[in-house]
């Protein structure tokens, strides 16, 4: 599930829906925090590994800004592309999806099957 109203970088939005059908990882981050930025070489890796055609693996970073100044959607773009990042980004400035989710830090990853239905969960980095 992803609020429609929020904004995205990297693409015109996504709807999880419309995923169906491919792998999909979701990535809380917050591009200020360490432990998120270490992760971010991981995600840019999968991405290009793994993207390959419509079932291919959908990555989607998710900002959820931890510090009040980056919950500003100029000062999030600029993290974003400070980072390199161009696989899908939703900024989630107001933690809407982060509390959807519950998450208790950063980063949080989740993936889900080609039916979508959550079969991997993992909070903090590791696990790659």
């Amino acid at each position: 599930m992803i609020p429609t109203a929020l904004p995205w970088i990297n693409v015109a939005g996504l709807r999880m829906d419309q995923q169906r059908g491919r792998p999909v990882l979701l990535e809380f981050s917050d591009l200020t925090r360490p432990s998120s930025l270490r992760t971010t070489a991981y995600l840019r890796h999968w991405h290009e590994r793994y993207r390959g055609g419509e079932d291919g693996l959908r990555v989607i970073t998710v900002f959820a800004p931890w510090l009040p100044f980056t919950a500003e959607q100029a000062v999030a773009t600029e993290l974003v592309e400070a980072a390199q990042i161009d696989h899908p980004v939703l900024l989630d400035l107001e933690l809407r999806l982060w509390q959807i989710y519950e998450n208790r830090g950063w980063p949080c990853r989740y993936l889900f099957g080609r039916d979508l239905k959550l079969c991997d969960f993992h909070p903090g980095e590791g696990g790659y």
